[in-house]
């Protein structure tokens, strides 16, 4: 009986634990900024007429819509609402009526930040402890005035705040782990061919010798 009431007990803390679990964990940032590094891409594709807020509310619009269409999804537990910020980033929120306004309530899941010195596009969770980033072609956006306008006007907002993305760090080691797994399993590969085929060298010269 000692052993049952126990093993209820564990389950019951378990699930308490789990659903206190923030929605910001489920999450996957290198997703984010990928959508939000193919959207800012395809701001320079056409010329629209209007100012720098106008290209800024487009592009907010574009990160949302291509949020939630991503697949799979990126956020299982809801739709993603997108604001746009005076710092010149953007706020990713669950958006639980979908009325595509942050109400009271509402939990953040990620901000998106354009660091246009070094050309990336960085994704983080809400306490700014994880980062991912995704590198843009400046040279294939540059093109239009739409782009343009865009880019000064988030620039400028950054200056204004004191915002400087440029100096965030990514913190995800998952890539360079999985490189590091791939050449470590390539060169175990590459140095047992070699091995074998010293053996079969060495063998084959012995069985000449007979």
């Amino acid at each position: 009986m000692n052993k049952v009431l126990l093993a209820g007990l564990v389950f019951s803390v378990s699930t308490l634990v789990g659903c206190g679990q923030s929605p910001s964990s489920n999450i996957d940032l290198a997703r984010v900024s990928t959508v939000a590094k193919t959207t800012l891409e395809s701001m320079g594709s056409g010329e629209k007429k209007g100012n720098a807020d106008a290209a800024i509310a487009e592009l907010r619009e574009k990160f949302e819509k291509n949020l939630n269409s991503a697949t799979p999804v990126i956020f299982s537990e809801g739709y993603v609402g997108v604001t746009s910020e005076k710092d010149g980033s953007f706020k990713g929120y669950h958006d639980a009526n979908k009325n595509k306004a942050k109400d009271t309530g509402e939990t953040d899941l990620f901000k998106i930040e354009i660091d246009g010195k070094n050309n990336r596009v960085l994704a983080s969770n809400p306490q700014d402890t994880e980062t991912e980033s995704s590198s843009f072609s400046a040279s294939g956006m540059m093109m239009g005035m739409m782009m343009g306008m865009l880019m000064g006007n988030l620039m400028n907002r950054q200056r204004s705040s004191g915002a400087d993305p440029s100096q965030k760090k990514t913190t995800s080691t998952k890539n360079s782990s999985s490189r590091s797994s791939s050449s470590n399993s390539s060169s175990s590969r590459s140095s047992s061919s070699n091995s074998s085929a010293r053996s079969r060298s060495g063998s084959g010269s012995h069985s000449r010798g007979k």
